[in-house]
């Protein structure tokens, strides 16, 4: 299997992993896709801006959270490839300190925010968290 020999790695097993992962996600099988009705009427499902307002506040602190945790695996690796230099040290402690200050206030403001949600209002205020945001309306039509 010469056809098979990865040069540009020094470490072969390296080359056959990447080579292996390649035909792996290339030869998978391919299903269909089925396309469904929408309805007898052909009309879209009704969006309500209450459910897109909690989406965007979950994607918010999903988001938050990824960010604060890669940032926390960065100050990791800056501090193992410091080579004992104080300053990289310094600085990726700072990092990690930041991370997890960072996620520890992700933490709390959305403990905070359930417990509002769950105990103290009973759902008939809601932040996005857990439940849907509630819109208090002003006026309600006759119709």
């Amino acid at each position: 299997m010469k056809f098979l020999k990865i040069k540009m790695f020094k470490n072969k097993k390296i080359g056959y992993l990447i080579l292996g992962s390649l035909l792996y996600f290339l030869a998978r099988p391919v299903s269909a896709i089925t396309v469904a009705t929408i309805g007898a009427t052909g009309v879209l499902p009704e969006i309500k801006l209450v459910s897109v307002l909690s989406f965007a506040i979950k994607l918010f602190f999903t988001i938050a959270a990824l960010v604060a945790l890669y940032y926390l695996i960065m100050g990791a690796f800056e501090w193992l490839s410091s080579g004992g230099d104080d300053d990289k040290i310094s600085g990726a402690r700072k990092k990690i300190t930041a991370a997890v200050i960072g996620l520890i206030m992700i933490v709390a403001v959305l403990a905070i925010a359930w417990t509002l949600e769950q105990i103290v209002f009973q759902q008939n205020i809601c932040f996005g968290i857990s439940c849907d945001i509630k819109i208090p309306v002003l006026w309600q039509n006759s119709q």
